[in-house]
């Protein structure tokens, strides 16, 4: 056994227990101050992911007894300790009477992905860290593979494309950033590679692209063999691609390498040329000037057809029929690549087919997601992307309202150039989701969807950003009440909305009672919300308020004090304070996460808040210093990067969105 697998936990604990078809023992334990109530749901995750991965890798778990613990303050999210692991209480404990959709995704998840690593880590070790993928990408993937058998009415491999996919494909397209296998000379650079948006999410999706490519009976059987094989040892990614391409009779190794071992993916266009398609890939980057022009990779072309081709040259011409009546590349969004259609009346007709409902719900997202990100990098314009979102009024996804709330976001980086836009912005904002709110409302409906129990509180929040006054009104309502002891009348899963409206506004009192409420509960997923809403203040005072608590540890665990930094950073109110108390309070942040994989967030994060030349002239005198810090180095150079990339996006599309509002007032 690897011996950082290793943990022993003391404590002031009860648990549950029960079994699994093949007699393992599963408890789920937290501390005495949470109810064996909160527990239940983990315990049925627990135990349903261990039967799941037995049967998938026809592989026996290899243990007398799994234990899941929650702790109370704990860094990381969760650690895959062999037959005993850790996790924040926030992913693991559930509490019966305040039970939203969005947690239960996250427990179950978290709770298979961890799983998945008594296999994938534990029972097979990883060589040494250039292969941290062999633990993490593949558990991101089999997380969802195994939340998906025990929860079908989920449909959460469509969260996998929404979350993981759109994650991995933004972070994978800034100059700088790692590559999925990455070499590491030096133990400081071992934390630096916990990028969740790359070794986790892009890795999980490329072997997502893989298991399409190959099929699931090879995939599996290929898993199964490598298992059986190197059990109890240490591998390199060449074992796996031996057991892999034995099952499927591919050369696996030489399709998986270019993509896991070079940063970045490709951009492929697609012209009409009569019966025929052609395409043409390229490197892909937000800085195009920066992407390598020599750089191709062995790319599967998803259409419509069960063959899958590989394009693996600069230009190749395809059957047309391969994107069938849809019109779309990459179905199902299977690859880690995007599609640019050079075509307008190509572009006019996909439009067309979002708004009569034609495409699925992931080409939908898809479809968006490319615009968005071609336009970053220059290839199209954002108001182009702007006009192709308004063709999705009415849109009733909650996956596709994923990607169309990253193009708000997107808009609303311009603000701080162009005030006059946000206006017109959240005008837009409400009439997109008119019928979504009429049809959803605030109440949850006993025979409603998960994926509607998530949308409601996305259509909601926009709502509230964009000052819908009946939304607004109903959320104090809904406060009110809540503080006054009616908790049962805001569901869980709008919470953090509600909050945050009241604290936006000023409502008399909701400052103090939620941090009260926050002091004093033992929810961690009730903190969670508490947190993120107190970040909505628009007020100096109150920001330093909540800025003075932070390095309270009787207030604000260290294991959350860096959310609370990161929530106030992002504000375009109160976010210079919060960037001041960081400078400020740079020695405790230090001597607080230095060990810690979260501490080289700090660049990652305050370099995602940055829109103008100013701060990013704050960013490089603050971070620049701190290069020759081997932890942080790589993410503060990624940061320059990605602020320079932003800056000439937005110097460059500023003219045409300032237009596309000018035209929508």
């Amino acid at each position: 056994m690897s011996s950082y697998l290793l943990a022993f936990v003391l404590g002031e604990i009860h648990a549950i227990n029960g079994q699994t078809k093949s007699g393992v023992d599963v408890n789920i334990w937290g501390t005495i101050a949470q109810p064996k109530e909160s527990f239940e749901f983990a315990l049925d995750s627990a135990i349903r992911s261990i039967e799941y991965f037995e049967d998938y890798f026809n592989v026996p778990y290899p243990l007398p007894k799994a234990d899941h613990i929650a702790l109370p303050d704990f860094s990381s999210g969760a650690m895959e300790n062999w037959g005993l692991i850790t996790y924040r209480e926030s992913v693991l404990l559930l509490y019966p009477d305040a039970v939203s959709q969005s947690t239960k995704e996250t427990i179950a998840t978290v709770v298979a992905h961890e799983t998945s690593h008594q296999w994938f880590g534990n029972l097979v070790t990883m060589r040494w860290w250039d292969d941290l993928w062999l633990n993490e990408s593949f558990a991101n993937m089999m997380e969802y593979a195994a939340v998906d058998a025990m929860f079908p009415d989920w449909n959460i491999w469509n969260t996998f494309i929404s979350s993981e996919g759109l994650s991995a494909l933004r972070r994978d397209a800034v100059p700088g950033v790692q590559a999925v296998k990455t070499p590491v000379k030096h133990p400081d650079e071992i934390s630096t590679l916990f990028d969740p948006s790359i070794v986790y999410a892009k890795g999980g999706r490329l072997l997502y692209m893989l298991k399409n490519y190959i099929g699931d009976d090879a995939f599996r059987s290929g898993l199964s063999a490598y298992f059986q094989k190197h059990a109890y040892g240490n591998t390199t990614g060449a074992d796996l691609w031996e057991a892999l391409s034995t099952a499927s009779g591919k050369d696996i190794g030489a399709f998986m390498n270019p993509w896991l071992e070079r940063s970045g993916f490709p951009v492929i266009t697609v012209t009409r040329a009569g019966e025929k398609l052609e395409l043409t890939q390229r490197h892909f980057l937000d800085s195009m000037e920066a992407a390598d022009p020599d750089r191709m990779w062995p790319v599967p072309i998803f259409g419509t057809d069960s063959d899958v081709p590989l394009f693996s040259t600069a230009a190749e011409k395809f059957p047309a029929q391969l994107i069938g009546d849809s019109g779309v590349l990459n179905s199902g969004g299977r690859g880690h690549y995007i599609v640019h259609y050079a075509d307008s009346d190509e572009r006019s007709e996909l439009a067309t087919a979002v708004s009569t409902g034609k495409l699925s719900e992931v080409d939908r997202l898809m479809l968006l997601n490319s615009s968005a990100m071609t336009a970053r990098a220059g290839i199209s314009h954002f108001d182009e992307t702007l006009r192709l979102m308004t063709a999705y009024r009415g849109e009733s996804s909650e996956t596709v309202w994923d990607i169309l709330s990253m193009v708000i976001a997107d808009a609303k980086r311009f603000i701080e150039r162009a005030p006059e836009i946000e206006a017109v912005l959240k005008a837009i904002i409400i009439d997109l989701t008119a019928d979504e709110l009429t049809r959803l409302g605030w109440v949850e409906q006993p025979d409603e969807s998960p994926e509607d129990q998530k949308l409601r509180a996305t259509i909601l929040g926009l709502n509230s950003y964009a000052d819908n006054d009946t939304v607004t009104a109903e959320a104090l309502d809904l406060f009110a009440r809540y503080a006054a002891g009616e908790t049962s009348v805001v569901s869980a899963e709008l919470r953090g909305i509600v909050f945050a409206s009241a604290v936006k506004t000023n409502a008399d009192g909701a400052l103090d009672f939620l941090l009260n409420t926050y002091r004093t509960t033992h929810s961690s997923d009730l903190r969670q919300d508490i947190a993120g809403a107190l970040a909505a203040t628009r007020e100096p005072a109150v920001a330093q308020r909540l800025l003075s608590l932070v390095k309270d540890a009787s207030v604000v665990k260290p294991q959350d004090a860096d959310r609370w930094v990161f929530y106030l950073l992002r504000s375009r109110y109160v976010g210079d304070l919060a960037w001041q108390w960081m400078e400020d309070n740079w020695t405790w942040i230090e001597e607080t996460y230095k060990q810690d994989k979260s501490y080289d967030y700090f660049p990652r994060f305050a370099a995602g808040t940055i829109n103008t030349p100013e701060k990013a002239a704050r960013y490089e005198a603050f971070f620049g210093p701190k290069t020759d810090v081997l932890a942080l180095q790589r993410n503060i150079e990624i940061g320059r990067a990605e602020i320079a990339a932003r800056l000439a996006w937005i110097d460059r599309d500023l003219s045409g969105v300032k237009q596309f509002f000018a035209d929508q007032a």
